[in-house]
């Protein structure tokens, strides 16, 4: 008898591996989505694919929305227990999980316009329309450029952004070369299409989960580690792009 339940103990434990953690997490989401406006593939994977993590997990996750700029103070301020889309070196108290989503930023111009940008320190001579905090996550040199800049502009909604950009209104787009393509996708129903040159001067931009605790952060790692090794991850992210570009 004392045998039995021994093993039913065991067993239990071994199937409920997060039983010892909270039923539900508070996560900071760096995104306000205008009303009326759909997500983009990106954004709509991000949160999907932490869904599916915390699934796993044998968790609930509640995403509260705020400003990107406003994140990490949130966190910092003890009002979300977690947070998406984190850069490492925001300060002490945040334990950091692997790479869950990797953002490659571009510099674009249109196919006929005479720009040319092999570096940074090259933007100075045309207009920039970018995303915003984009002068805080994009780096040192970046950040001086646009400090000094005279027509430069950060701005939340990338689809506001992206339009901008197609209208003419700056000569130089930056942001996710994923991001612009799904709403330059969505504008060319309206009018027709343009060709476009890529500015790759940017590293790409690996994103990780902040968390309070440091066991829910080995948790997540570990869950995190199994759905990329599955096929899983990439069904998640197709899904995303098919129900996006709807």
């Amino acid at each position: 008898m004392v045998k039995s339940l021994l093993m039913l103990i065991i067993f239990f434990s071994w199937i409920a591996p997060s039983s010892e953690y909270k039923n539900e997490v508070t996560i900071g989401v760096g995104f306000l989505r205008p009303k009326g406006t759909k997500l983009g593939p990106l954004k709509h994977f991000e949160l999907e694919l932490t869904k599916e993590i915390f699934k796993e997990m044998g968790i609930r996750p509640r995403f509260l929305h705020f400003e990107l700029k406003d994140v990490a103070k949130k966190f910092f301020n003890h009002e979300i227990e977690a947070a998406l889309t984190l850069k490492v070196g925001l300060g002490g108290g945040i334990y950091y999980s692997d790479d869950y989503i990797v953002y490659q930023n571009v510099a674009i111009s249109l196919e006929d316009s005479p720009v040319k940008v092999n570096q940074i320190s090259d933007l100075e001579n045309y207009s920039i329309l970018a995303f915003q905090n984009a002068s805080k996550y994009l780096g040192r040199e970046y950040k001086a450029l646009a400090e000094e800049h005279k027509n430069y502009l950060e701005i939340l909604d990338q689809s506001v952004q992206v339009k901008k950009f197609l209208n003419k209104d700056y000569q130089v787009f930056i942001g996710d070369i994923d991001i612009f393509n799904f709403y330059k996708k969505e504008l060319e129903r309206e009018k027709p299409k343009a060709s476009f040159k890529t500015f790759k001067i940017f590293t790409p931009s690996n994103y990780k989960m902040g968390f309070r605790s440091k066991k829910l952060r080995d948790l997540y790692n570990k869950k995190l580690e199994s759905i990329k090794a599955s096929r899983r991850y990439l069904e998640l992210k197709q899904r995303s792009i098919k129900l996006t570009s709807n």
